[in-house]
């Protein structure tokens, strides 16, 4: 019995032997290659190198945004985790490394169980300082703990991202090399590795660890001198910690066209899931990864945003490269020494006059834009107040609550305003276009507004209301009769001739025409840009319907533009009724870019005619005084033609903030609001009434082009709460065609015949 259970034994073993053998010999014979091959893939280390961002240049090929070097406070990826059973062997050589420093000789003659006794009694060391290293980078930098505990769960993220994509990518790689599986054999259920013999890669068998894991990753960006060479006193006290060069976004001109340039921020969530290139692993987002936002930096993202190089080096220590693809430059239309001068006279003292009154400006709100006529080049596109972009990360808390000014708010884009009469050259063209008047058409004005021989209370004419006398009682250029054509009505900015057009054109046509211009839709240009708004006929009360035709016809109520928008129209009218999306960039120009609108040569020439009456004639709006009669006029000779508009403005508010400067609500939920005072230092420069009692509040628009006979350029400036009685927006313009022929823009030449 004994011997029939022992052969029996022995029989079994024999069978798991053969099963052993046979599965050895499968794996190390008939599956050598696959076997060997799998396993260099587990070995096979792989690793991303960065990129560097394409620059933005101006129209002349000067730098706006470029990269360049700086130091990196970087911390290795086993500090940064803090998971010691992990990253044992890092502890161990750092504390190996700490004992080498603190005991010299002594270590390196003893014993090697005296030696491990040191690295042991050292690694608590090391653990206790890789902790406190979080404390110090955050006292250095002016950040907190809980930025830093953001910084490195942001890091680990991404690193796991990292090594699954590369773990899937292996097991992809895998499953593509697998022959197609036989026919199960009939001894395979036999075989230890069980039915089939040879079972599917599975995605566990893939787990890898990736290069990131042994590298240090950048906590402090771009840090300046004076941080470097503390950190660098202290590195032997701060274990992980890696002073390394790298690249930074850079600004060259801090704060010129700030803006329009826009600036990078750490890429979330929305962008990540909106990336072209998600399957594309050396372009897509990674978690930390910078993104372009406002400006052109978001606008041109993907030409500005290069590829990154791969090195991937295999089990017998084999790297090939794949070597990383550069952004793309961005050239602009604009010219940053125009644009940096115009920001200088929105922020320059100015001394205005009106008569025998005169007032000081300083540090004005506003926004310039100037076109070129010919190609609609944006040469210039100013908001004012400014930002500097290298340090706007470190301003932005402070920025962000100044309500009195504004600086992050792009003005010549994203603000809107009431365009005031600058939209009574559109109104004409309109009017002319549908044959509702003629250039020959006069309208009788005597101060007040009268249709059908009733005269309305609330449609006054300016020139009665400025100075209590009618337009055949000016001092200068009287009309007889009161009698307004379209030119002298452009000239005089006469109210009542255009409310009068504006009844009869209706509100429905008033919206046609101002949509033809533009206006109420974004102009594409690229950038993040308000479409501003136009009157729906259908959203007024029928009581109130004429009144605000009224109202719309002269640039008041339910209508805003931007500054854009308002310079765009200039050139519009500049190029004989020819609409042109405005350009940035020198992209291709597409069919809808460019709209003819069809208006007359009569038409054109009695609008254009008044607007060079606005700015060259005794009864014009729109004077550019030269101030300074002790030196020469810079513009003697230059014939400009242009609009001037004030719009009636509400008192300034701002938001009520809480001491951590969060807005408060109402009960309904809105924005609590208050009052501010005129006198307020922060805004006294610039926020000023008119009138007797300084209560009267307007903003202050000009709109034109130059030359006046052959157009050249086209503006709009905005002057925030500049239309108390004083050339607010005027005098600025007269600067922007001064820097304008400082940039050979314009050339004065000789004086100029009328057009």
């Amino acid at each position: 019995m004994f011997d029939r259970r022992l052969k029996i034994i022995l029989a079994l073993m024999c069978l798991a032997l053969f099963g052993l053998m046979t599965r050895a010999a499968q794996i190390q014979v008939f599956q050598r290659v696959r076997w060997a091959r799998e396993a260099a893939d587990l070995q096979t280390l792989h690793r991303m190198t960065e990129t560097t961002r394409g620059r933005i240049l101006d129209a002349r090929g000067r730098e706006l945004a470029v990269d360049q070097p700086c130091i990196d406070a970087c911390v290795d990826f086993a500090a940064i985790t803090e998971d010691w059973e992990q990253y044992k062997d890092w502890l161990r050589d750092h504390a190996i490394a700490s004992c080498v420093r603190r005991y010299g000789d002594a270590y390196s003659k003893a014993t090697p169980l005296a030696r491990q006794q040191m690295v042991a009694q050292e690694s608590p060391r090391i653990q206790t300082q890789v902790h406190n290293l979080w404390a110090v980078l955050a006292a250095v930098s002016g950040r907190t703990l809980d930025d830093m505990d953001s910084t490195r769960q942001e890091i680990e993220h991404r690193v796991e991202m990292r090594r699954q994509y590369v773990q899937w990518q292996n097991y992809q790689h895998a499953l593509s090399r697998r022959p197609q599986a036989p026919a199960a054999r009939w001894y395979s259920q036999y075989l230890p590795t069980g039915s089939t013999g040879d079972r599917a890669p599975q995605l566990d068998d893939y787990s890898v660890d990736v290069t990131e894991q042994r590298e240090a990753h950048i906590i402090l960006p771009a840090i300046d001198d004076k941080i470097d060479n503390e950190l660098a006193r202290n590195a032997d006290n701060l274990p992980g910690l890696v002073l390394r060069p790298g690249l930074k976004r850079v600004y060259p001109g801090d704060d010129a066209a700030c803006h329009v340039i826009g600036h990078l921020v750490a890429v979330g969530p929305e962008q990540v899931s909106a990336d072209p290139d998600e399957s594309n692993p050396l372009r897509k987002y990674w978690p930390s990864d910078l993104v372009g936002q406002g400006g052109i930096e978001q606008m041109c993202e993907l030409t500005l945003r290069g590829s990154r190089g791969e090195e991937i080096t295999d089990s017998s220590g084999v790297t090939t490269q794949t070597p990383s693809i550069p952004g793309r430059d961005v050239r602009l239309s604009i010219d940053i020494e125009l644009q940096r001068q115009i920001e200088t006279d929105f922020a320059e003292r100015r001394e205005l006059h009106d008569g025998p009154a005169s007032e000081i400006r300083q540090r004005q709100p506003g926004a310039a834009v100037v076109i070129d006529v010919e190609t609609g080049n944006v040469l210039a596109l100013v908001s004012y107040p400014t930002f500097n972009l290298n340090s706007l990360k470190q301003d932005y808390a402070r920025l962000s609550v100044d309500d009195y000014n504004q600086p992050l708010l792009d003005r010549a884009v994203q603000a809107h305003y009431e365009p005031g009469s600058t939209v009574k050259p559109m109104m004409a063209l309109g009017a002319l276009a549908d044959g509702q008047i003629t250039p020959q058409t006069t309208i009788h004005c005597n101060g007040y507004l009268v249709l059908n021989g009733h005269q309305f209370p609330n449609g006054r004419c300016w020139t009665m209301r400025e100075y209590g006398v009618t337009h055949s009682e000016t001092s200068g250029e009287p009309l007889p009769g009161n009698l307004l054509r379209v030119p002298d009505a452009i000239e005089r900015s006469c109210n009542v001739f255009f409310e009068t057009v504006a009844d009869g054109m209706g509100m429905v046509r008033q919206r046609y025409w101002y949509d033809r211009f533009g206006l109420g839709r974004r102009t594409g240009i690229g950038i993040d840009e308000n479409a501003g708004h136009l009157p729906n006929p259908q959203n007024i009360p029928a009581g109130q319907l004429r009144q605000e035709t009224w109202s719309v016809g002269i640039g008041q109520g339910d209508i805003a533009v931007t500054p854009l928008q308002m310079a765009n129209v200039a050139a519009t009218i500049a190029r004989d009724g020819v609409w042109m999306r405005p350009r940035l960039t020198a992209d291709a120009v597409r069919p809808e870019d460019r709209v003819d609108l069809h208006f007359s040569r009569e038409s054109l020439d009695a609008v254009k005619d008044g607007m060079y009456r606005v700015v060259n004639n005794v009864a014009g709006t729109g004077h550019l005084r030269h101030e300074d009669d002790s030196e020469p006029d810079p513009l003697q000779g230059l014939k400009v033609a242009g609009k001037t508009g004030t719009p009636q403005a509400s008192r300034l508010t701002i938001p009520v903030r809480d001491e951590q400067g969060h807005i408060l609500l109402t009960d309904e939920g809105r924005e609590r609001r208050q009052l501010v005072d005129p006198k307020n230092p922060a805004v006294n420069t610039w926020y000023i009434g008119g009138g007797a009692d300084k209560s009267n509040f307007a903003h202050h628009w000009f709109v034109g082009y130059a030359p006046a006979d052959h157009p050249k350029i086209a503006i709009a400036v905005f002057a925030e709460y500049g239309g108390d009685g004083f050339p607010v927006a005027s005098s600025i313009a007269r600067d922007v065609l001064v820097a304008c022929l400082k940039q050979r823009y314009l050339s004065a030449g000789k004086p100029q015949a009328a057009p």
